[in-house]
């Protein structure tokens, strides 16, 4: 029997000091391939007056994010749950919604923090510490 890798659910949790604390994200990884495909959509800069290029470049983003979206706490102004999918994506202001975007890339494409230490640190080895005559 083969093994199967488990889809990374990364959960995007914002800072306390941020306009967006509180909100809470959790969205899968993607694979490296559509990761790449992806890269540019994520390097887009938009201009005061987008292009219809940049439009479908932002639509194509969106679609893509929406796939790999599980979940979030979002409300609307209503107190009522706005759904993780793209159509939930479209009722928010750009802005909001490439910060998330960007805070995912990031969490996907980030150095993963230090693994723990195994062995606490200890007394160094008394073997090391014992005087050798080297003849």
């Amino acid at each position: 029997m083969g093994y199967k890798r488990p889809t990374k659910v990364y959960k995007l949790v914002f800072a306390e000091d941020d306009d967006m604390a509180g909100l809470e994200v959790r969205a899968r990884s993607m694979s490296t391939g559509a990761l790449l495909d992806m890269a540019p959509l994520l390097d887009l800069k938009l201009s005061a007056s987008p292009t219809a290029e940049e439009m479908e470049s932002i639509a194509e983003l969106l679609e893509k994010f929406a796939q790999v979206l599980v979940s979030w706490n979002l409300e609307d102004e209503d107190g009522q749950p706005v759904p993780a999918t793209l159509e939930g994506l479209l009722d928010q202001d750009i802005d909001f919604v490439i910060r998330i975007i960007m805070a995912w890339a990031d969490a996907i494409s980030g150095v993963p923090a230090p693994l723990p230490q195994t062995s606490p640190d200890g007394e160094p080895s008394l073997a090391a510490s014992i005087p050798m005559d080297v003849s």
